[in-house]
C-alpha cells in the first residue's frame, strides 16, 4: 500500500502482505487501517502520522481464519470494535478488535438457503 500525504506530497509504503491487496477500509477518524489481501490475511494497522517516517505505521493484529482471498473488509463506524471480512472461501467473519478473536463465522451457502 502506498499512503500519500497531500500536504507535503510525500508518500510511505506499507509492507506486510505476501500478495496483492484487494480491499481496504479506514476508521472514522483515520487512526486505523484494515487491509485484505489475496494471501487470505487481514491486517489491522495503527497510523501515527505525527511520528518519524519509520514509526508511522504499526501492525496491531492479523485476523487469521479465511482459506482464500479476502474480497471485502469493513470497520464498524461507531466504536471501532469489530471488523467484518468477506472471502472467496464463501464465508463472512466478524472479528472482535479488542482481542482479535472471531465472533461469528457465517457461511454464505447457509444464508442463501435460509433467506432465499
Amino acid at each position: 500500500i502506498r499512503i500519500y500525504n497531500l500536504e507535503s506530497l510525500d508518500s510511505d509504503i506499507l509492507l506486510g502482505h505476501e500478495s496483492i491487496i484487494i480491499c481496504i477500509d479506514r476508521s472514522y477518524y483515520g487512526k486505523w487501517l484494515v487491509t485484505g489481501s489475496k494471501d487470505s490475511n487481514v491486517f489491522l494497522w495503527d497510523i501515527y502520522m505525527e511520528k518519524p517516517r519509520n514509526e508511522r505505521y504499526k501492525l496491531l493484529a492479523e485476523c487469521i481464519g479465511h482459506t482464500e482471498a479476502i474480497s471485502a473488509v469493513a470497520l464498524s463506524r461507531k466504536r471501532n470494535q469489530i471488523i467484518l471480512t468477506g472471502s472467496q472461501d464463501r464465508t463472512i467473519k466478524c472479528w472482535d478488535i479488542t482481542n482479535i478473536s472471531m465472533l461469528y463465522n457465517i457461511c454464505l451457502i447457509l444464508l442463501l438457503l435460509l433467506f432465499f
